[in-house]
């Protein structure tokens, strides 16, 4: 799933490809994207959309809204979702986001085209039909509701609201990777392998109580986010990776191990060296 800097690096992507500015021409419905464009029928969705001038592409947290002259149009990539612009690369943008198709040489996946102005095509690829897509006719972002309970992300970085969330933890009595991927408390944006390699560079378990740690273990945690979100920004490729999609840890060679996280959330492993990330009692 594309977290918080690989939707900024799409974002990039969409603004560097030209569309900021173009109006929208029309929009064409492949099979599947009855499924992600749901909210309204295919007529519908022509007629919200057609003419409507793209002013900007913005993002926060894991969401693309793209904002409207009338209205705004929201985009969650979720597992398998990611924009193309037809005749623009995303090479030395973003390495493979594990197993997307990011630069599709067929339509097998494309589940839905918005034509712009000055002939530019956006196709949204989706191999499992899972993005959220959807349109808001008079709200612009800071007005949804979607928007305004999402926390300032990752890439927001200040002392203090690394200070105050630190307070928060102190009250929190559930597990550390939760904590991290709760997309409504600071910093927003992380998934399930920011959440694994932060607390991988903390050397801190997963399954810790977030309320139970020491001052050192905070401050770990807190130079921990920083070490990660400067890896993010600096390479496109995610070859700097401690324990997540890796056989053995990086720094002690302890072979990984994956468990579900929680029996609640049976999709994700959680990927953390057993030697580097005891928990502490």
């Amino acid at each position: 799933m594309p977290e918080i800097f690989e939707v900024k690096r799409i974002c990039s992507y969409l603004q560097q490809a030209g569309l900021e500015g173009k109006r929208i021409c029309n929009i064409t419905v492949l099979p599947g994207g009855d499924k992600i464009l749901q909210q309204y029928s295919i007529a519908q969705w022509r007629f919200y959309l057609t003419n409507l001038r793209l002013l900007s592409i913005t993002t926060k947290a894991k969401y693309t809204f793209l904002n409207l002259d009338q209205g705004t149009l929201v985009w969650h990539y979720r597992f398998t979702g990611i924009p193309h612009v037809e005749g623009f690369s995303y090479l030395g943008q973003l390495d493979a986001i594990f197993n997307l198709p990011i630069q599709p040489d067929s339509q097998r996946y494309c589940r839905f085209k918005l034509f712009f102005e000055s002939e530019l095509v956006l196709q949204f690829i989706d191999t499992r039909c899972l993005a959220y897509v959807r349109y808001f006719p008079s709200l612009k972002k800071n007005e949804l509701k979607i928007f305004n309970q999402l926390a300032p992300d990752l890439s927001n970085y200040s002392p203090e609201s690394f200070a105050s969330w630190q307070a928060r933890l102190r009250l929190k009595t559930r597990d550390l990777k939760t904590e991290l991927k709760d997309q409504q408390t600071y910093p927003s944006g992380i998934g399930n392998y920011l959440a694994c390699e932060i607390l991988a560079r903390a050397r801190l378990s997963p399954w810790q109580q977030a309320s139970k740690l020491s001052q050192q273990s905070y401050d770990k945690l807190c130079e921990a986010m920083l070490k990660v979100k400067r890896n993010c920004e600096q390479h496109v490729d995610y070859s700097w990776f401690q324990v997540f999609n890796r056989h053995h840890c990086s720094l002690c060679k302890t072979p990984i191990i994956r468990n579900k996280h929680s029996k609640t959330n049976s999709s994700q492993m959680t990927h953390y060296c057993p030697n580097c990330q005891q928990e502490k009692i």
